[in-house]
């Protein structure tokens, strides 16, 4: 079976973060199954590098100038490829208005077609009413229910999103009591960074003996201004005892039984469903708070929520955390390694492939 993915910014450092880690993680557990192989079109950013071949997953880079140029460069690439060549055409991103492009080019290629929308986008050029060309591809993959809920076609499937549980110690994860808080993600405003800050603030200045991270892989995708960002938090912090680390980081070492975690999104823009940090620090037996504008069924009942932008309310979730730990994060993390787990929903992948063909 020979697959054709398109999909941007697959390249280092970005495949390490957000949802490319996830389709990286995919992408490879696919290339180990019986007789698939996989080609990528991509591109690098200026401040990329090109991920190596792995077994049966191939990755071609574009030449591009943005998201926009890419697009057109990889469907003429495609275009120019052997009607035939390909079994399947999956395309990965945030636009509902280019899964009619995907079934136009695997019609064109002699292709089945697969469109996964991997990202939150909530903009105009997000609306599933620009999905007119829906008909034409052979499946349109949600990967949160929020978004799946929306789409009312006969063609769409609901599949979540994997992470690699590799590093996660198998047994039971023995509850704690927390020592430490910590916020993982880009400095961005809709990412809640300064709610997070606040709210540290807060509990600081109560006599909290937590310490708190801000955790940040630096200039990332969608932050452009990530220096100015950075030198914004810097001040919001000021004296206040609040670390912020910058870099690469293992995510194993970082989150445990006796880390809180805090996703304290604004906004739903720009991001994957069920974000996989959220994910990751389940499955590491993390207590999490969250705020709440995701529609997180599957986990939302193990973990704290609380009223976005409020760093009142955020500062109460942490004080409840930290005199009396009272979520269950052994059967969260169970649930998570099992329903997210990168080598079944490579699986599940890998059928709707195989029924398309």
């Amino acid at each position: 079976m020979k697959v054709l993915v398109i999909c941007s910014n697959l390249c280092y450092p970005y495949i390490e973060m957000s949802g490319n880690k996830a389709i990286y993680a995919l992408l490879q557990g696919l290339s180990g199954m019986d007789g698939v192989a996989i080609d990528v079109l991509s591109y690098i950013t200026e401040d990329g590098k090109a991920v190596q071949d792995y077994g049966n997953l191939k990755f071609h880079y574009l030449k591009a100038g943005g998201l926009f140029e890419f697009r057109l460069l990889a469907y003429k690439k495609a275009l120019s490829f052997i009607k035939g060549r390909y079994d399947i055409v999956h395309d990965f991103s945030s636009l509902p208005l280019l899964g009619g492009l995907t079934g136009v080019l695997g019609k064109s290629l002699k292709a089945r077609s697969v469109h996964s929308l991997v990202t939150i986008n909530e903009t105009f050029l997000g609306s599933p009413k620009l999905n007119f060309g829906n008909f034409l591809l052979d499946k349109l993959v949600a990967t949160d229910r929020n978004t799946y809920s929306r789409l009312n076609f006969k063609n769409v499937l609901y599949i979540p999103l994997g992470v690699d549980f590799n590093k996660v110690e198998e047994g039971e994860v023995i509850p704690k009591m927390p020592k430490k808080v910590v916020f993982l993600g880009s400095l961005e405003k809709r990412k809640g960074v300064d709610v997070f800050i606040s709210a540290a603030k807060m509990r600081l200045e109560a006599g909290s003996t937590l310490k708190f991270y801000i955790y940040t892989y630096g200039k990332e995708v969608r932050d452009v201004s990530f220096s100015s960002n950075l030198e914004k938090v810097r001040k919001l912090v000021g004296k206040a005892d609040i670390e912020v680390k910058v870099g690469n980081f293992d995510v194993a070492k970082i989150f445990g039984p006796e880390t809180i975690y805090v996703q304290a999104n604004t906004s739903r823009q720009g991001t994957l469903g069920v974000p996989l940090t959220t994910l990751e620090a389940v499955a590491y037996g993390s207590p999490c708070i969250l705020s709440n504008i995701y529609a997180l069924e599957d986990i939302a009942k193990h973990c704290l929520i609380y009223e976005a932008s409020s760093p009142k309310q955020l500062n109460l979730a942490i004080k409840t955390l930290e005199e009396k730990r009272n979520l269950d994060t052994a059967d969260a993390a169970k649930f998570v390694r099992n329903a997210h787990n990168i080598a079944g929903i490579s699986k599940e992948v890998y059928s709707l492939y195989r029924s398309l063909l």
